[in-house]
């Protein structure tokens, strides 16, 4: 009876976990470069969504309605949106009950062109 216990112990211990992988978010890309000239981010966004449990999960970003779709376990599921924003986007993907599984964002950043330097003409007034 001593060694049963024992025996039934060791096998609940090695017995794989039956908690969920939290979700993973991967946004593509993840930056995106404005200028002076044009102030405004127009791109094109992939957001891969891995792990997690079999549930409908939703996309929510500032105003623009969420985006729901049905997510199965252990698969990938993916989101393409086209964006324009002058601003730093942020992205959170929920269950249809509201709650944050997960949070990214969608960086801007600005260029600057270089300052323009003065050509003083020493070289030149020598020929």
């Amino acid at each position: 009876m001593k060694y049963w216990c024992i025996a039934f112990f060791s096998w609940t211990l090695s017995l794989p976990s039956q908690a969920a992988e939290p979700f993973h978010l991967e946004l593509v890309p993840t930056t995106c470069v404005t200028t002076e000239q044009q102030p405004i981010c127009t791109i094109k966004l992939r957001l891969s969504i891995t792990g997690g449990t079999g549930q409908q999960i939703c996309l929510n970003m500032p105003e623009k309605p969420p985006l729901c779709q049905q997510h199965l376990v252990k698969t990938t599921s993916e989101f393409l949106i086209n964006v324009e924003t002058a601003v730093d986007l942020p992205i959170t993907l929920t269950n249809s009950a509201g709650e944050v599984l997960k949070r990214t964002q969608l960086q801007l950043v600005r260029y600057q062109s270089p300052s323009k330097r003065h050509k003083r003409g020493y070289v030149w007034s020598l020929l």
